[in-house]
C-alpha cells in the first residue's frame, strides 16, 4: 500500500508517517508540502513508474496552494478524480467540515495529544478499509 502525506509541517508530517506506519505494517509512504508538490509528485508517479497512491492524506491549510485547492483540482483531473482522498488538520473549525463534504471528501482531526493524533490514524484506516476489501487492503 503506498500513501501520499501531505503537510508543510515537518514534524506534523513525521508523526504521521510513523503512526500509519505501526497502523499498516509495509505501508510505503511519500511525502509533499503543499498541493502544488503534491500535483507535480502524481504527475510525475504516473508518468514515470505508472503507479498513483492508494490514498492520500492532505492538511487543509498549506502554503501557495492549499489543501482545498489542491483536492479541487484533483478532481477535475481524470486521471486522479477516483483517487481516495482524506483531509487531516488541528483546525477545528465548522465551516472546515462542510468544505471537506462539498468535495466530498472526509476530515480526521490529528488532535492535540500524540494519542489523539494515534485515534485519528485508526479512524482514518477504518474509513479506507471500508472502501476497498480486508483482501485487497492486505495486498497492497
Amino acid at each position: 500500500m503506498l500513501i501520499l502525506i501531505v503537510d508543510d509541517n515537518s514534524t506534523e508530517l513525521a508523526i504521521t508517517d510513523m503512526l500509519l506506519k505501526e497502523r499498516l505494517p509495509g505501508v510505503q509512504t511519500l511525502h509533499a508540502t503543499n498541493g502544488c508538490e503534491m500535483l507535480n509528485l502524481l504527475d510525475s508517479s504516473s508518468a514515470s513508474i505508472g503507479k498513483l497512491p492508494d490514498l492520500i492524506l492532505v492538511e487543509l491549510y498549506l502554503p501557495n496552494f492549499d489543501g482545498w485547492q489542491a483536492v479541487q483540482n484533483l478532481r477535475d483531473r481524470p486521471t486522479f478524480k477516483e483517487l481516495p482522498v482524506a483531509f487531516y488538520s488541528r483546525t477545528k473549525n465548522p465551516k472546515n467540515y462542510l468544505l471537506a463534504s462539498r468535495l466530498n471528501t472526509p476530515l480526521f482531526m490529528k488532535g492535540d495529544r500524540l494519542i489523539d493524533h494515534a485515534k485519528s490514524i485508526n479512524n482514518l484506516v477504518n474509513w479506507y478499509s471500508g472502501l476497498v476489501t480486508v483482501g485487497d487492503l492486505d495486498n497492497k
